[in-house]
């Protein structure tokens, strides 16, 4: 779906900015795993071996107190034994996150704290509303953490004019894409959308990013539809989460469609956004 965007364009845009995150081809191909039913463990540990970084990570969580294990682990492929894929998986969006992060925290005038809190509260939330399917569990977290990765391009191209933008000022944020078009040629979404696939992340992860700001695709299958609806949802419910000010009716204005589909009820809205302050406290602990 990402294919709707004039991509020579976009790499043209892409290539005239000073900086652009650098492409975490392991950590793209791990994701795409995870998705599969029947992920090869073999195929998982032999793409963590591939990534320094990775590993460290790895054999660090695998030797960490909170697993407990009674010997010292140093072989990578006991240690992803040990911890499941699961964890794994957590490991990776943590390192595509901070990758990131990173890049953001060079950009002059860009609110890298609001970043961080609206993108792991996105995925937090979105990890809750999706229920037991691992498919989609693993597709809205990542697509969450990623979804406002575009602005970080916007902000790369010029920092002046981002911060000027008009929706930034404003609380209800309105007309948010058409100011970026206006400003830049191009809006966060699609931009966003098109860096994760150049990354290789799985096409579910690319059409969600670049669709979170619209209603839900008529084409899009249930599967695909609910991913979409989870992320959308989950996106307005952050910004409520932390600007109360702009009422309940900010969510259900800007997701009536998705909320229905998902059949999440106005009462539903706190008890997620309680659970969501309570994991990114437990996040910030292990920071």
């Amino acid at each position: 779906m990402t294919c709707a965007l004039d991509k020579s364009n976009i790499e043209v845009f892409l290539g005239n900015l000073d900086m652009v995150p650098g492409s975490p081809s392991i950590l793209g191909k791990l994701l795409g795993l995870f998705q599969e039913m029947d992920a090869d463990l073999d195929e998982v540990v032999q793409l963590i071996s591939q990534d320094p970084v990775l590993v460290l990570k790895v054999l660090k969580k695998a030797n960490s107190t909170y697993f407990g294990l009674h010997e010292k682990v140093t072989d990578i492929f006991d240690a992803t034994t040990s911890l499941g894929l699961y964890e794994i998986y957590c490991i990776t969006n943590t390192l595509l996150a901070q990758q990131a992060i990173q890049y953001a925290r060079s950009l002059q005038d860009f609110d890298m704290n609001w970043f961080w809190k609206h993108s792991v509260s996105t995925a937090v939330i979105a990890e809750t509303l999706s229920g037991g399917d691992p498919f989609v569990k693993s597709t809205v977290y990542t697509a969450g953490l990623l979804h406002d990765i575009g602005s970080i391009l916007l902000a790369s191209s010029d920092a002046r004019k981002f911060s000027n933008l008009r929706w930034r000022r404003s609380a209800l944020e309105t007309d948010r894409l058409n100011e970026e078009v206006q400003a830049f040629g191009y809006s966060h979404d699609k931009l966003g959308a098109h860096l994760l696939s150049l990354w290789g992340l799985p096409e579910s992860i690319c059409s969600s990013v670049f669709f979170h700001h619209q209603h839900i695709p008529r084409k899009m299958g249930f599967e695909f539809g609910k991913i979409h609806a989870i992320l959308r949802v989950s996106n307005c419910l952050s910004h409520y989460m932390f600007k109360p000010e702009l009422g309940m009716n900010f969510v259900l204005d800007r997701s009536e469609e998705e909320l229905a589909f998902l059949q999440i009820n106005p009462e539903d809205f706190s008890w997620l956004i309680l659970n969501s302050k309570r994991v990114m406290d437990k996040i910030q602990t292990l920071l």
